[in-house]
């Protein structure tokens, strides 16, 4: 009787434990037809906590914005076009901004994800677009077309804010 109440006991003590360590928002319990429970992690990832919604294409506020890059200039009507090459450690764009408000941090996103933050009025600067220190192609130079935004949000502070000022062009990328 002695061992039937000792392993009792620590079964109980193993389910409570168990019990107490689990998490309702990092897992989903599933009862399946045969009557046993299986355990599912939900995993959030990476695209869905940094995936924005795109801006309106449309132009909002004072400025312009164009990118160039060995095959041209969006000023000049070109089609910017960036050749990938596996294991070539970045691709440069250059951002050619006038006309915006010093005063307020510009946001630039890609596909809807903010890569950077700069201060802008009439500048020229350099954006890298990047593969990973694994040399992992990032979403910015998957083949195909791309949309780069700058946005100024009216408050300065808060990027949930409206945006002041949204400026959009496209590059393309294809495989070399």
């Amino acid at each position: 009787m002695n061992k039937i109440t000792k392993l009792s006991t620590i079964t109980l003590l193993s389910l409570s434990l168990l019990a107490g360590c689990s998490d309702k928002s990092d897992k989903e319990t599933k009862g399946s037809s045969s009557g046993t429970v299986e355990t599912v992690e939900k995993k959030s990832t990476e695209k869905e906590t940094a995936k924005k919604e795109t801006f309106k294409p449309e132009d909002v506020g004072e400025g312009t914005f164009n990118i160039g890059s060995p095959s041209g200039n969006t000023a000049d009507g070109d089609e910017i076009i960036i050749f990938y090459k596996k294991d070539t450690f970045g691709q440069g764009l250059s951002l050619y901004v006038e006309g915006f408000d010093g005063s307020k941090l510009t946001h630039i996103f890609v596909d809807g994800k903010e890569i950077d933050t700069e201060q802008f009025s009439h500048n020229q600067t350099d954006v890298i677009l990047d593969s990973d220190e694994l040399g992992k192609r990032s979403e910015e130079l998957t083949e195909g077309e791309h949309t780069i935004q700058l946005v100024q949000f009216s408050d300065p502070d808060d990027t949930s804010s409206e945006p002041a000022v949204v400026k959009t062009q496209h590059y393309i990328v294809k495989d070399k």
